[in-house]
């Protein structure tokens, strides 16, 4: 069952005020799905792709590698190898409050043996956090390249 913060979050998405595409690939086990939203932000004659995948956590401060399945993995390599940015972004329910992260950057850390991630290297070094009542602002500035 899919939990309210990823509709929450594409609500937010769609309600960004720049000329972007929000694209969510349907949940289909039949098809390879890199994440849960495709943006495109349009800039004249050209468009910035980027992807999010949107994780809900009960973890107090850790986010656990294991939540990620292995075409999401697959997804964040090969967005990563054509040069779209690919966005980690966790709601901490115990917190009431996102991370969002270049999850390139955050699966380095996977793949250097670490189990988990700490929710302060997610929102400081890998990313930003974003409260629900700013979380519009944050994705127009991740979209825009300010973050």
């Amino acid at each position: 069952m899919k939990r309210p913060s990823e509709g929450q979050f594409g609500a937010a998405l769609r309600d960004v005020d720049l000329n972007a595409i929000v694209y969510k690939p349907p949940d289909d086990a039949r098809n390879w799905k890199p994440c849960d939203f495709m943006v495109w932000l349009q800039w004249g004659e050209g468009v910035d792709p980027s992807w999010f995948e949107v994780k809900d956590v009960t973890s107090v401060n850790s986010f656990a590698f294991s939540e990620l399945r292995p075409a999401q993995l697959a997804g964040i390599r090969d967005a990563e190898r054509i040069g779209i940015p690919y966005w980690l972004a966790v709601y901490w329910r115990r917190h009431g409050a996102w991370t969002i992260s270049d999850a390139a950057r955050v699966v380095k850390e996977k793949e250097g043996g670490a189990k988990s991630v700490s929710r302060e290297l997610l929102m400081s070094r890998f990313g930003v956090d974003a409260e629900p009542s700013n979380l519009t602002s944050v994705l127009k500035s991740i979209l825009l390249g300010e973050i």
